[in-house]
Formats: C-alpha cells, structure tokens, sequence
C-alpha cells in the first residue's frame, strides 16, 4: 500500500527538518568541538604553541588562591608582600608648606606583579582612584567589625563586589602596593600592632 508524503517539518527518508533545529544541532556541534578542543589541548601542552597553552590552561584551571601565611610578630593578619620593601611610611610626610598626611602605605613591587589577599574576608567596592590607583579592592576583613583594608596600586581589577577571599585580586603597575586600612572610618597605620605588624621591610 502506497504511503502519503510525510507531514510537513518532520525529518525523514529524504524529509528535512526545521531550520530551528538544524540551528540548534549546529550550535551543539560547535560548543562540543570547542570544549573538546580545549580538553585536548589541555591535555597535551607540547603539541600546542606557548601562548595558546598558557591561556588554555588558565581557562580550565583558574588561578589558585595564595598559600596560607603567618601573621608577622604582633600582626594580627598575614599580609600580601610580606618581606617586600617599604617606600613610604604611614603618618606626616614632609616638614615644608607641601607637607602632608599618608593614610595608607606604599610597598615596592615589580610591575605586572599578581596581588594575591591572603586575608579572610570580603570584597565590599573596587573603585578607581587619582592618588592610589588607577583601582583600589577594597576588603572587609572577617570577624573584624567596622575594619575595612584597601590595597591599591592595581592597573587592573580581577574581582567584584561580594568576591570571597582569599584569592587573587589584580595586578599591579609600577608604582608598588598600596596599603591603607581605617576602623570606624579612621586612619591607622597598617604596621601597627594588631593589624599587619612588620610585615614589610623599611
């Protein structure tokens, strides 16, 4: 017995389907090519040019959180670049008119230089700034009501509002590390007992 045509849209013998789902089958094939050539790339590094490795391999495994590290004696955190030197001070700078006061410090360190917090805490605002910039993370430190630490000197910003830390926050430029940290909205030096301690060299 002779068959009638094949309702419209249906795929069959000789039968297309919608473009609708030719669309999706093509957008399916092409998400599992590219995850299975990253997969593949990442699996053997040698067989893949330098930089298309390195970028593979950060997209698969993201960077890992700094190592945990002891607070310097007195301190009551660990802080980043511990043992790195110390190009200004916190307080009063200068004795002529153009004197002024540093609420924060400033910590050499190479461009390009990986800011890892090691810090428990909470990024609360990642904002541009003219003096310690251009970004400035600014962190809420666990168990440490009222105390906010800012670290700047970022040329550029890797975390947003609400980001838990430790971890990796941006990358530094050429003028170092800025530390400045306030409790209940005043200024206090980030060296002192109870907050970094001697955690940079003078």
């Amino acid at each position: 017995m002779l068959s009638g045509p094949e309702p419209p849209g249906r795929p069959g013998w000789g039968g297309q389907a919608p473009p609708g789902r030719i669309g999706t089958r093509v957008r399916w094939i092409i998400a599992l090519t590219l995850f299975a050539g990253l997969a593949w790339m990442h699996e053997h590094p040698r067989a893949v040019p330098r930089g298309w490795a390195a970028l593979v391999h950060r997209w698969v495994r993201p960077a890992p959180a700094p190592a945990p590290q002891a607070a310097a004696p007195g301190g009551r955190w660990p802080a980043p670049l511990a043992g790195a030197r110390l190009r200004t001070a916190f307080g009063w700078q200068g004795r002529t008119a153009g004197a002024g006061f540093a609420e924060g410090v400033w910590v050499q360190a190479p461009a390009g230089t990986a800011l890892g917090i090691p810090v428990s805490g909470r990024v609360v605002a990642v904002e541009r700034s003219a003096a310690a910039g251009p970004w400035v993370v600014e962190e809420a430190p666990a168990g440490a009501a009222g105390t906010r630490i800012m670290y700047g000197g970022l040329v550029q910003a890797a975390v947003r509002p609400g980001r838990r830390l430790p971890g990796t926050v941006g990358t530094l430029g050429g003028h170092g590390l800025w530390v400045a940290v306030t409790v209940q909205g005043l200024p206090v030096d980030p060296l002192a007992r109870g907050v970094f301690g001697p955690a940079w060299r003078p």
